[in-house]
């Protein structure tokens, strides 16, 4: 494969997983519009299209229908239908549904629900993020090993091998894609399907669960 297939397979998984992490995030009018538009389906769609049909076909037609009953809503009543959602499953009040930590699932490896927040996890994952230079944003006021975070870091790294392809820079492009091997090992892909099922049990929109489900498929192991 030459730089220019390279650079292109590590600028489309960063445009991946920064879509996905935007979900991740507490719900906008930016992305309630792109669900009335269908924008948000056919901008996944775009980035696999070159998938496996089957698993992903699946989870980009539920994304769809989803889209199609927002069609003739107005841009805030589906951000607050997928708020409720968003705070029922990853905020509270009461008992998260489908804790968005890293941190939750590592101590939690029975599965008993008694899994702790602020553990020796989330202090690796910062230093990975030092180590590649990656800072996470102040505008993000939760805790760093949640996956928005992580998906966004490994969404810089892609961009960094990407960028190092086109600089005709090899030694630093296979750094970064070491970079985000390892993390996928150590960190996302150690708790991304446990997460996704937990989205899947406890949400009432369709978004979450495919979106939990597709980084479960990207990322998981």
């Amino acid at each position: 494969m030459g730089y220019c297939e390279e650079r292109g397979l590590a600028r489309a998984q960063g445009r991946l997983c920064c879509l996905l992490a935007a979900c991740f995030r507490r719900p906008d009018d930016a992305l309630a519009e792109k669900i009335i538009g269908s924008g948000f389906s056919e901008e996944l769609g775009a980035i696999l299209s070159d998938a496996e049909a089957g698993t992903v076909a699946s989870l980009l037609a539920r994304i769809a229908a989803f889209e199609q009953d927002c069609a003739s809503s107005a841009p805030e009543n589906v951000r607050l239908a997928l708020e409720l959602d968003y705070n029922r499953l990853f905020v509270g009040p009461a008992a998260l549904l489908a804790p968005p930590y890293e941190s939750y699932y590592a101590s939690d490896r029975d599965g008993n629900g008694f899994g702790r927040l602020r553990t020796a996890e989330e202090r690796a994952v910062v230093a990975a993020y030092r180590e590649s230079g990656y800072e996470v944003p102040e505008s993000f006021t939760d805790l760093p090993d949640h996956i928005a975070v992580e998906l966004e870091f490994l969404a810089l790294v892609a961009e960094k091998e990407a960028s190092a392809w086109e600089a005709g820079d090899a030694d630093e492009a296979e750094k970064m894609r070491n970079a985000q091997a390892i993390f996928l090992e150590r960190h996302v892909g150690t708790w991304a399907v446990r997460f996704a099922e937990h989205v899947e049990r406890g949400a009432r929109t369709p978004l979450y669960p495919a979106v939990a489900q597709i980084v479960a498929l990207f990322c998981g192991r």
